[in-house]
């Protein structure tokens, strides 16, 4: 067999504008940078934490539109404080990430790469297809097109000696199911070589292994194995395009790669503290605490009218996992508290009180009610994802397009827990008729053991959508 090999086509560099250094730049909220319009509100000099008034406003927004948050009329001096020392607490944790070297694990590095791939992939992607998509259909289309082409424009060598002992190990495989790989030491020989990367005889085996058996391409066949290879590298070969015009140092990646790295690093920070929740759960007094703490909470939680306004008792022994599971939560909410109180001391606070009081936050406008298909169609509500042993993370995307005559503008968009990040533009973020939007939706893995269900709140101008996640564990009861 002649070696498989494309005629390499590099794409132009893009110039770049010089931009702000957002490496430096802890933030959790908003990257506005401190000037004159977005002075310091409030700094911890010992932990290098400084919170401008834009990075308190989109918070302090994001949780009074919250139900839990909720805040009639105009702030108050006292509602301001709190939301500012729940931001600051924030900062804390993300603080103590960073200390702890949080972005330096393999599995924090893993994690940013996989998301620097998706950030070049969505920016290329926006480059190149951006307007001209003005229909779901023509996002698919011009997408699939765009991926093509860059495929075939890339080098790709395929060594016959390799593609001898890929053909040995399915003849082996193919006549027995059991074997996962060949008897000869081709399995780890580079198959097929590219700029970005090699592919071994045994990256090609698993997959092929791992698709349904009525799927499996005859790989014997060169035109089978170039699609395949096609499957296998064209997200691949879409991020080697985009590094080859610079993109990695455009200012959106930069800017959205710091936010997931900040955001993570604070996740490290609370997901120790789960750690110890965790511990604590398994000590044998627990479950007298959880009897006691039922008791306590008995009359405020876990008593109801139902819907002939009688009181009903929601029972501690036909729910006791429900009540574990609020038990725990409680603890966990303890733990953090009484860390964070920690970190706090010894370190001095420093607020600009003239400042926070002249600070205002408006809710964002918010259309009422349900945002109805007619205005905002989505590809899909809810997404589904059975979980994997290894698998930290489950990343869910999301298309929608606003069909509606007018502009359509997202305000809010608010994971129901800790554990879920998006990755979307900059709120508020505003789409005129036609265009189509997407975004990405991060759920932390760690920790879980039972299959569970999580949601993304919209607001928009139009009113608001909830979107939902459910993940489960193979033969895992969901809760």
């Amino acid at each position: 067999m002649r070696s498989l090999v494309f005629l390499a086509v590099l794409a132009a560099a893009v110039p770049l504008r010089a931009g702000t250094d957002f490496s430096a730049m802890r933030r959790l909220y908003d990257f506005t940078p401190v000037s004159a319009t977005n002075p310091v509100l409030a700094r911890v000099k010992k932990c290098e934490i400084e919170i401008p008034v834009s990075e308190f406003q989109v918070y302090a927004r994001s949780v009074i539109s919250s139900d839990a948050g909720a805040v009639r009329g105009p702030l108050t001096a006292a509602d301001k404080r709190r939301l500012l020392d729940g931001l600051l607490d924030e900062h804390f944790l993300l603080w103590d990430g960073y200390q702890k070297k949080a972005d330096r694990t393999p599995e924090m590095l893993n994690l940013l790469r996989s998301t620097e791939g998706m950030l070049l992939q969505e920016t290329l992607e926006q480059q190149e297809v951006g307007d001209k998509a003005k229909t779901p259909e023509d996002q698919l289309r011009l997408s699939k097109k765009l991926r093509d082409d860059i495929f075939e424009q890339t080098r790709i060598t395929v060594s016959n000696e390799s593609y001898d002992g890929l053909k040995a190990a399915l003849k082996r495989v193919t006549s027995d199911p059991a074997t996962a790989g060949p008897a000869t030491n081709a399995v780890d020989q580079p198959l097929a070589r590219w700029k970005g990367g090699v592919v071994t005889v045994n990256d090609v085996l698993q997959a092929w292994i791992q698709q349904p058996a009525d799927h499996r391409p005859d790989l014997t066949q060169p035109e089978a194995l170039t699609g395949f290879l096609k499957t296998m590298l064209e997200d691949a070969t879409l991020i080697q395009a985009a590094r080859d015009r610079g993109l990695e140092k455009s200012p959106f990646v930069r800017k959205k790669l710091e936010e997931n790295r900040n955001v993570l690093t604070r996740m490290y920070a609370l997901d120790r503290l789960t750690d110890r929740a965790v511990a604590e759960m398994k000590r044998p007094e627990t479950a007298a605490e959880v009897d006691a703490w039922y008791q306590a909470n008995l009359t405020n939680r876990y008593t109801y009218l139902d819907d002939r306004g009688r009181s009903q008792v929601f029972t501690l022994e036909k729910n006791r996992e429900t009540i574990e599971n609020d038990y725990f939560e409680s603890v966990n909410e303890r733990i953090r508290a009484d860390y964070v109180r920690s970190l706090r001391q010894g370190r001095p606070i420093e607020i600009n009180e003239r400042l926070l009081d002249q600070t205002t936050v408006a809710p964002a406008p918010a259309g009422s009610g349900e945002l109805p298909a007619s205005t905002i169609a989505w590809e899909a509500d809810t997404r589904e994802h059975v979980i994997q042993t290894g698998e930290t993370n489950a990343l869910f995307t999301f298309q929608f397009t606003n069909v509606s005559a007018g502009d359509v503008t997202l305000y809010e968009v608010r994971p129901s827990c800790e554990c879920t990040t998006v990755h979307l533009p900059s709120l508020p973020w505003k789409l005129t008729p036609g265009e189509i939007g997407r975004f990405d939706a991060n759920v932390d893995l760690q920790n879980k053991t039972n299959s569970f269900t999580r949601s993304i709140q919209i607001e928009s101008s139009h009113g608001s959508k909830t979107l939902t996640l459910k993940l489960a564990f193979p033969d895992a009861p969901a809760y």
